[in-house]
């Protein structure tokens, strides 16, 4: 009886797939199948089988796999679509509707969204086509505050398909699509176009036209933006230390633990599971777009309650290496400021430099890969940037914009000055050594690069326009350009300036501190939002210590 309980059902088969199986029951063909890709856990998988058991009841259901692609099929009863025996599941998985002969294995299309980041948007796609996450792949993050276009290519899944899905998505859209062979990876692009509003600008046209110019000819410091580190409390770089310190557990409760700034609800349930550490309770009710902390907890029902460190591998690769990442960010950005601020704006002996055109990606390791033991497949590092060190001979040569610092890694060469041994010094304080970075577990083994010191931003454009609806739009997105929609125009009764800047810049370069640069305020949400007037007040962590020190500047101005 509880095998026929169909309770707890809805929602886990697409409309579509619904409607074939409707079809399918009612005209069962014995030379018929229907393949659906498999939902990633067991429990769900269960649950399409059970499905089927219960509302499907001529079909019947096996979970199969395919060039390394789960899916299930469903046939008619007793028609051999479910099989016993090896060999006959062998003769029967060759006979899978083949994909066709002359597209690429992959299918590559641009990808719209508003007001959400690329892992967000990719688990959409995941869970409305209930396809694995590892199917997508895309040449890097876009944030989340943002209207965003970018490059994303998917095994083996129909442009057809994927365009149909546009009817079902919100502030998400797909496009362009086309069939390649090879699949899209991290770091695999040239750069970023930005365009940027700035609202309720109280500089004058000089002021403003002084600060820009002087950036497009001077550039900015290239440090890694806040949103590197996340956007909570315990920040991104912390749970890389651990997971480099190999403290699995102590990176996996950072992840889960309670932290303060989130919705009361969340907050309990953290709590709930910091006090008994039950993982299945807490994925019971933890949203679904807190898809970090689900995974994690999947991964430890699966493995056990404290085996963090298999647990981890169900977590994206990608996002596991962000947190790498981020340490390396973390460490990059400190000798950045010290180098500027004891050495300043000008090369010096010992400094690493390089004149060509430096990929500027600290993603740009996670497709090296790396043995077990830390070394490089192949044995080879001459397609790497191979940096110069300046001598007293060669220092005239170089100015400020040719010096690169490395991202901490096992296969980077470090200045040979003072500079060089801050990353040692930097590292020994968290409990760690530069020989930590060859990691055991090939996974989180860092290689490192490099990354320019000061950037010069590319195509610099800027235009004042002024308004007085706070809600009209100043720019135009991809979307409303395919739409035709009109081109904003300055208001000459208004109000209020804005400032609307165009500029490009290398890959994993923040247009958050180009503008750091230019505007002298913090850039972070937190404080920016303590300029909006009329809205409510912010309560995060990060908005309590920016008032607090809002408040002290007041005092001394006084």
């Amino acid at each position: 009886d509880e095998e026929d309980d169909d309770t707890g059902l809805d929602g886990v088969l697409s409309p579509e797939q619904k409607e074939k199986l409707d079809d399918f029951n009612a005209n069962p063909n014995p030379k018929r199948v229907i393949d659906i890709c498999a939902p990633v856990d067991k429990v769900t998988r269960g649950k399409v089988h059970q499905i089927v058991r219960v509302r499907y009841k001529k079909l019947e259901s096996d979970t199969l796999v395919e060039d390394d692609v789960r899916f299930i099929r469903i046939s008619v009863k007793g028609a051999g679509g479910h099989w016993g025996s090896g060999q006959h599941f062998r003769q029967q998985n060759f006979q899978r509707k083949p994909w066709p002969a002359g597209f690429g294995n992959y299918c590559r299309f641009v990808l719209y969204k508003e007001n959400m980041d690329t892992m967000e948007a990719v688990h959409k796609l995941t869970k409305f086509f209930h396809i694995n996450k590892n199917m997508f792949q895309f040449a890097g993050t876009k944030d989340k505050r943002a209207i965003t276009s970018q490059e994303v290519t998917v095994y083996r899944v129909k442009a057809e398909k994927l365009v149909g899905a546009n009817r079902y998505f919100y502030k998400m859209a797909l496009g362009n699509f086309r069939y390649v062979e090879q699949p899209l990876k991290l770091g695999q692009l040239s750069g970023n176009r930005f365009t940027i509003v700035l609202r309720d600008v109280t500089g004058t046209d000089e002021v403003i036209d002084s600060a820009l110019q002087s950036l497009k000819t001077n550039g900015f410091i290239n440090y890694f933006g806040m949103q590197r580190f996340g956007t909570t409390a315990i920040p991104t770089y912390r749970v890389g230390k651990e997971l480099l310190k190999s403290n699995y557990k102590e990176a996996g409760e950072l992840i889960l633990q309670p932290r303060p700034g989130e919705k009361d609800f969340i907050t309990e349930c953290r709590k709930n599971w910091w006090k008994d550490k039950n993982c299945t309770q807490m994925l019971k009710v933890l949203p679904r777009k807190y898809n970090i902390e689900r995974a994690l907890l999947e991964g430890l029902i699966k493995f056990g309650e404290n085996n963090y460190a298999n647990a981890f591998q169900m977590i994206h690769r990608n996002t596991r290496m962000l947190y790498l990442h981020g340490y390396q960010s973390y460490i990059w950005n400190h000798v950045a400021s010290d180098r500027i601020k004891k050495f300043g704006m000008e090369p010096m002996v010992g400094d690493l430099v390089y004149k060509g055109d430096l990929k500027d990606v600290a993603f740009k390791e996670e497709n090296r890969q790396s043995s077990a033991n830390g070394s490089l497949k192949g044995g080879s590092t001459s397609s790497r940037v191979s940096p110069e060190v300046v001598t007293a001979e060669t220092l005239s040569q170089y100015t400020i914009h040719d010096v690169i610092l490395p991202l901490p890694g096992f296969d980077v060469q470090y200045p040979d000055n003072e500079v060089g041994l801050w990353y040692a010094k930097l590292m020994a304080e968290d409990g760690l050594k530069l020989e930590d970075l060859k990691h055991s577990n090939k996974n989180y083994a860092l290689p490192g690069t490099y990354r320019r010191l000061i950037i010069l931003p590319k195509d610099l454009m800027w235009q004042s326009y002024m308004y007085s609806d706070v809600t009209k739009e100043l720019t135009q997105s991809d979307l409303d350009l395919l739409q035709k929609k009109p081109e904003p125009v300055s208001d000459p009764d208004g109000t209020i300036k804005a400032l609307k800047i165009e500029l490009s810049l290398p890959q994993s370069c923040y247009a958050t501190m180009a503008l750091r640069e230019i505007l002298k305020i913090d850039t972070s949400a937190a404080y920016q939002a303590t300029l909006n007037h009329g809205v409510m007040p912010d309560r995060s962590p990060t908005a309590m210590v920016v008032k607090e020190m809002q408040t002290k500047q007041s005092a001394l101005g006084q």
